[in-house]
């Protein structure tokens, strides 16, 4: 499901994004499992995959800048990469009942392609370090649910 954000969903988008990179350096937070190269760039194209969800959904995206541990987009969590290929990164500490979608793309132009629920793919098949140094669970695209059918069906697990 392809997304395109307009000027000012990005503009928006990008402000949250930069906002978490700021609150992190004023905390010296860093990335907990320190694999991110970029992460100005991490947070500002993290934020906007979050912002095709809430579109592609019609949800209010807050960006909930200063809370870490809140849900990325009304009951979905948000992992998203620039590479075509990419996996569906899965990290042992994430709720087995959290849904994550995988969001290909950046500057703007997002693909949503698909969705697992932690729990699911949390297998040893997965379990790897593929190239960013540590391991997690990476879950090919091809295993991934099609995120239509969290649109078409009510009874799709929803968070509190």
């Amino acid at each position: 499901m392809k997304i395109k954000l307009d000027p000012s969903e990005m503009m928006f988008a990008v402000m949250g994004g930069a906002m978490r990179r700021i609150q992190a350096l004023q905390r010296g937070r860093v990335d907990k499992y320190g694999t991110v190269q970029y992460p100005w760039q991490a947070d500002i194209e993290g934020a906007m995959a979050e912002m095709a969800v809430a579109k592609a959904f019609g949800i209010f995206w807050s960006s909930d800048v200063g809370n870490i541990y809140a849900i990325d987009v009304g009951p979905y969590q948000v992992r998203s990469t620039p590479y075509e290929s990419g996996h569906l990164v899965i990290n042992k500490p994430d709720k087995d009942e959290h849904i994550f979608i995988l969001v290909i793309g950046r500057d703007g132009e997002y693909d949503l392609r698909g969705y697992a629920m932690a729990g699911d793919v949390k297998r040893e098949e997965f379990w790897t370090s593929k190239s960013i140094g540590r391991f997690a669970y990476f879950v090919p695209q091809e295993v991934l649910r099609p995120v239509e059918e969290l649109m078409e069906k009510p009874d799709v697990p929803q968070l509190p």
